[in-house]
C-alpha cells in the first residue's frame, strides 16, 4: 500500500514559527535560489511576497491543500481564512549571477524582491602562498592576489563578463593545501575550457603562447622538473609586480 504524508518543509516551518513568535524576528534563507524554476517551485505563494508599508503580505491566499491547513492551524494554533506571511517573517536569498543561465528569473517574479550587489572580495580570502615559476625564475605570490590582481585583472582586459571572473572562494582552503593540483585540474581547466574558449588571442596572453592545447598546459605545470612558465607575458609581468622571488633564489 502506498500513502502520501504531508511534511512541512523550510517555508511553512519557517511561517508557523513566526505566528507563534510574532514578537520576535523570523528568517528564512534560500540559498541559491535561480537553482531551480523559482516561481513554479513558490507557486502559489508567489502571490504573498507582495507586502504591506507594515510588512505582512498584501494579499492572502486560499490554502488548497487539507492537509497543510490542519498543520498549520494545528501547530500555530490559529484558524485561517486566508494564508499571509506575517510581518515578522523575512525571506532572504542568495544568486549567483554567473549561475543565472541554469534557471533565470522571470521579471514578474524579481520584481517582488529587493536586490543587493554584493561584489568581489578577497579580504577574508582563504591564505596559501603559491610559487609560480616565471620569466624570471620562481615567484611567490598569495592565492588572493593571483586571482585578484592576475587573473581577473586580464580577464577585465579581455572584456569577460564580470559573472566569470574569480572569486575568492573559487579554491577553498582545503583544496589550496594541494594547490598545484587544484590549479592545474579545477582553476586552469575553468579558464582554458569555459572563459577563454572562444578567445584564442587572449589566452595566449594569460597561457604560454607556445601552449597549443590544454594536454600541454597540464603537463607543463604538473612537471616539477619544468623551468618554463606556463603564463603568458602579461600574465608572468603580473605575477612578478605583486608577487615576491622564491626564497631559494634569491642571492
Amino acid at each position: 500500500i502506498i500513502t502520501y504524508q504531508f511534511r512541512p518543509g523550510p517555508f511553512v516551518n519557517a511561517l508557523i514559527e513566526a505566528m507563534n513568535f510574532p514578537s520576535e524576528a523570523v528568517y528564512l534563507v534560500i540559498e541559491e535560489i535561480n537553482r531551480a524554476p523559482a516561481a513554479a517551485v513558490f507557486g502559489e505563494l508567489f502571490q504573498l511576497l507582495d507586502r504591506t508599508n507594515d510588512g505582512d503580505s498584501s494579499y492572502g491566499i486560499e490554502v488548497a491543500d487539507p492537509d497543510l491547513l490542519e498543520y498549520i492551524e494545528k501547530n500555530a494554533h490559529v484558524k485561517l481564512t486566508k494564508l499571509r506571511i506575517p510581518s515578522n517573517l523575512s525571506i532572504f536569498a542568495t544568486m549567483n549571477s554567473s549561475d543565472q543561465a541554469v534557471m533565470p528569473l522571470d521579471t514578474a517574479f524579481k520584481r517582488r524582491w529587493s536586490f543587493e550587489y554584493l561584489g568581489l572580495n578577497f579580504k577574508d580570502a582563504p591564505v596559501q602562498q603559491l610559487e609560480l615559476m616565471t620569466s624570471d625564475g620562481l615567484y611567490e605570490i598569495s592565492w588572493a592576489d593571483f586571482a585578484e590582481k592576475v587573473i581577473n585583472s586580464l580577464l577585465k582586459e579581455f572584456d569577460v563578463a564580470e559573472d566569470r571572473l574569480i572569486g575568492p572562494f573559487f579554491l577553498n582552503s582545503n583544496e589550496l593545501t594541494n594547490w598545484k593540483v587544484t590549479l592545474n585540474g579545477k582553476l586552469f581547466v575553468y579558464l582554458w575550457d569555459d572563459v577563454l574558449r572562444y578567445k584564442i588571442q587572449d589566452r595566449k596572453q594569460l597561457f604560454a603562447p607556445d601552449i597549443s592545447t590544454f594536454g600541454d598546459l597540464f603537463a607543463r605545470f604538473g612537471n616539477e622538473k619544468s623551468v618554463h612558465s606556463i603564463f603568458g607575458f602579461r600574465a608572468d609581468e603580473l605575477i612578478r609586480k605583486y608577487g615576491s622571488k622564491a626564497k631559494e633564489q634569491n642571492a
